[in-house]
């Protein structure tokens, strides 16, 4: 279905505030991430990572109060993390938090992360290691932030536009790649699959005064610049794109982290940080070159009569939007819906992989015994991958299938998608190849239950996302065509 309108200027009509605060941890807190690592502390910090809350609110008409657009029904507070992850119990505690705040249904509140994995796993049973005493009154201190954000973010909405565009950056590739010389399937760079390299840019303006509120990038590329080897706390490839954008427009920079779950940036796994400010600078002018191009908020394109010139011409302008289309562009409709995602039959029990776990850490404490470190270090990967297990198993829903929560956002022209995990990017270019609008697509929404989401063909090749998925095969497939159906009934909806 085509949402976009005929005179080829997508844009939303809403109200709209962003706020945001630094959440850098402490220098010497927990900063393990990757199971290779030989650190567990952090040894200083590379960039700032933040905080941000976005508000957007169905545009109040003449015949509504103020509060009618500020409601559950009609506001939706999207909050975004430099993290790669929080724990159930922790994304539970800032929505809550944020809810009593701003008095908002918690399905009104979302956290999306960035995906960095400068940062470590931040997570209360990780006290017990070296910097772990500093992460409770850290989570402490990031709950009472969000909520403090919220409430700002709820009282400052102001009448906004949002127009849309479409760019494209090479920055991201495919990374499940089979390693010929040892046979096996390995996170790296696979040539021969291309990567979407689509960049979704939405410039929101305060019709007040025709200023930028904030620069939103939607773009799907892990943030693993940085690797095993970087003791500094980051923000990855995110936080140079953010200042190339703000330096250029002076205007705040949202990155919403898409369905990236087989792609990762070119160049990444290494520790210089000057590499993680490439690629995002890489992104940023992407991004930028697509800013540049995009039409005042607002307006129209129109074709006036033919001027006869050496040729007969016929030039657009961009004009003032008439009523109609402003009434359409103001259009709001959310759909908050659950499909259910099957477990896979062959997931192993709770009990199984903590036997596992015994097994590998005796092998490990028999490595380093005999002074087989680099055993002893391969070892301890594997148990960190099996603490992971254990942690999505605790929190694995009841049932034979996850309850997958998903959000469609319709404002205007536009469709805001919210979903949890990690889906492969096929999500993405169906969902914007079946239907003709602007599509920003917002993944880890909550958090990363549940788990990755490959395609259906990528089963049963033993990769890494294949093995530490829950999910049976299929699933991602069933979630698309679940979304898909969301945005048809929103698309219908005037």
């Amino acid at each position: 279905m085509n949402a976009i309108p005929s005179e080829g200027v997508p844009q939303s009509i809403c109200r709209f505030s962003y706020v945001a605060a630094d959440i850098t941890p402490p220098v010497g807190m927990y900063h393990r991430m990757w199971a290779a690592s030989s650190h567990d502390r952090s040894q200083g910090v590379h960039r700032p990572l933040r905080a941000g809350v976005m508000a957007f609110a169905k545009r109040v008409s003449d015949s509504e109060s103020t509060d009618s657009a500020t409601d559950s029904a009609n506001t939706q507070l999207v909050m975004t993390a430099d993290h790669c992850l929080l724990a159930t119990a922790t994304v539970k505690g800032i929505i809550d938090a944020v809810s009593r705040a701003t008095s908002l249904d918690p399905r009104a509140i979302h956290i999306t992360f960035s995906h960095t994995h400068g940062v470590g796993w931040i997570a209360n049973d990780r006290a017990h290691h070296p910097g772990g005493e500093l992460i409770e009154p850290y989570l402490e201190s990031l709950i009472d932030t969000y909520a403090t954000l919220a409430q700002e973010a709820h009282r400052s909405l102001q009448p906004a536009s949002i127009v849309y565009g479409t760019g494209r950056c090479n920055l991201a590739v495919n990374r499940d790649q089979w390693h010929e010389p040892t046979q096996q399937w390995v996170i790296g760079y696979n040539t021969d699959v291309p990567a979407d390299d689509t960049v979704m840019v939405a410039r929101v303006s305060s019709d007040n005064d025709g200023r930028t509120l904030a620069n939103i990038v939607n773009y799907a590329c892990h943030p693993t610049t940085l690797a095993w080897e970087n003791r500094l706390i980051s923000p990855d490839y995110v936080g140079a794109m953010r200042e190339t954008v703000e330096d250029d427009t002076g205007a705040p920079c949202v990155f919403l982290y898409g369905a990236a779950g087989e792609l990762g940036p070119r160049v990444g796994f290494v520790g210089d940080v000057q590499v993680a400010d490439r690629n995002g600078r890489q992104l940023g002018l992407a991004a930028l070159s697509t800013l540049t191009t995009m039409p005042p908020h607002g307006t129209q394109f129109e074709n006036p009569h033919p001027v006869v010139s050496g040729a007969t011409l016929a030039p657009w302008r961009y004009a003032p939007m008439p009523p109609a289309r402003h009434d359409a562009a103001s259009t709001w409709h959310v759909k908050r819906s659950t499909c259910a995602l099957p477990y896979r039959a062959d997931q192993r029990s709770l009990d199984e992989v903590i036997e596992n776990r015994t097994r590998l850490d005796n092998a490990r404490q028999q490595a380093r015994s005999v002074g087989d470190k680099t055993r002893a270090a391969d070892l301890h990967a594997l148990i960190e991958r099996e603490d992971r297990t254990i942690s999505c198993l605790e929190d694995l829903p009841p049932g034979d299938a996850y309850p997958c929560e998903t959000t469609v956002l319709r404002i205007g022209d536009a469709i805001w998608v919210s979903v949890p995990g990690e889906p492969y990017s096929v999500l993405q270019t169906t969902l914007r190849d079946r239907f003709d609008c602007p599509i920003l697509l917002m993944t880890l929404s909550e958090g990363w239950w549940p788990t990755y989401l490959p395609s259906e063909d990528m089963y049963g090749k033993g990769m890494y996302a294949e093995s530490i998925t829950l999910l049976a095969p299929g699933s991602l497939e069933l979630m698309i065509e679940h979304v898909a159906g969301q945005i048809q009934r929103c698309l219908e909806y005037e």
